[in-house]
């Protein structure tokens, strides 16, 4: 696939939210746990990608799984105690699968979710066409989704408090996602130049 048409899928893919915002009448909470919902996305293919490039490295994703996965957890129970609390009815907050039937039922969370399960999913059939189903192929190497989800999710959790103490949620969300969209832009190109470097050596 063209690289301006694996830009243009990006963008369209990653102004979702902004349906949400409009359309669903989301919040802060909204939109930082969407983005968290990706990386459990992001983590989830990574591990089947590590996995299925050869036996050896099968006790690697299994591995990668456990701990990105309650690493993930973590970040995501703090997402809730610092922004659901602000948002969100309290009865909603009681246990993981009420929160999941609300956000689900109430904020279409279901319905957003499909364009980065679709992301995700093309980026790695599209690496694997080109460079094959080898480590090279897996951006960041066995361990490659924790810087993303640092740097990404600590300027999102920063940009979610300004905008609180700003009171300019519609303004502050429509510029947090554009600087999602500008960050995967950045990070695709980013993965490109080392897979192309990497695949020439």
């Amino acid at each position: 696939m063209n690289k301006y048409a694996v830009y243009s899928q990006i963008i369209i893919f990653n102004l979702t939210p902004l349906v949400g915002l409009f359309i669903w009448d989301w919040t802060v909470f909204d939109v930082i746990f969407i983005y968290w919902a990706e990386n459990m996305i992001i983590g989830a293919f990574h591990a089947i990608h590590l996995g299925a490039i050869r036996l050896s490295y099968i006790p690697s994703a299994i591995f990668f799984a456990f701990h990105f996965g309650m690493f993930t957890l973590i970040h995501g129970g703090f997402v809730v105690s610092l922004f659901g609390r602000q948002f969100l009815p309290a009865e909603v907050l009681e246990s993981p699968e009420i929160l999941a039937s609300f956000l689900i039922n109430q904020h279409h969370f279901d319905l957003a979710i499909i364009p980065f399960i679709l992301l995700h999913l093309s980026d790695k059939i599209r690496n694997i066409m080109q460079h094959g189903l080898t480590l090279k192929s897996l951006p960041g190497g066995s361990m490659g989704p924790y810087g993303r989800l640092i740097i990404l999710h600590v300027t999102l959790i920063i940009g979610g408090f300004l905008m609180m103490a700003l009171q300019a949620p519609t303004a502050g969300l429509v510029v947090l996602i554009l600087l999602k969209v500008g960050y995967d832009l950045y990070n695709y190109r980013k993965q490109l130049k080392a897979l192309e470097s990497s695949i020439g050596e």
